[in-house]
């Protein structure tokens, strides 16, 4: 299993690979105790995920933790040119990114039905 001071170094290596030590990494920092603990007590960090749909990871850097522990992984991602720097990691790590507008898809707005439409394929109503 993956320790705390692993899953650090790892969010270490995947800022400089995207380029945003002098940025966004500090946003990994503020939130990586946080988000280890939770991946601890949700037992993701050990045995076979399945097929995985992570919903805003952002730059908490799970996908490319946990997706060696699953037979697929997708990742909708709010639309936001901040994150694009991570576009090339999921593209060499072969996990499928899509850009959606989180707010359309799941808030309350003036253009939607009631229900969530989901782009992926088997979309819940």
């Amino acid at each position: 299993m993956l320790s705390q001071e692993q899953f650090v170094e790892a969010g270490m290596e995947l800022s400089r690979e995207a380029k945003v030590l002098d940025g966004l990494h500090g946003y990994f920092m503020l939130h990586c105790g946080r988000i280890y603990k939770c991946c601890q007590h949700f037992k993701l960090l050990e045995g076979n995920l399945g097929d995985v749909l992570e919903i805003g990871p952002f730059y908490s850097y799970t996908p490319f933790l946990l997706s060696r522990q699953a037979s697929s992984y997708t990742v909708l991602e709010g639309d936001d040119p901040v994150a694009y720097p991570l576009k090339p990691l999921y593209a060499e790590r072969k996990i499928k990114l899509q850009f959606v507008d989180l707010f359309e898809m799941f808030g309350p707005t003036h253009t939607r039905a009631t229900y969530c439409r989901s782009p992926m394929p088997h979309s819940i109503r």
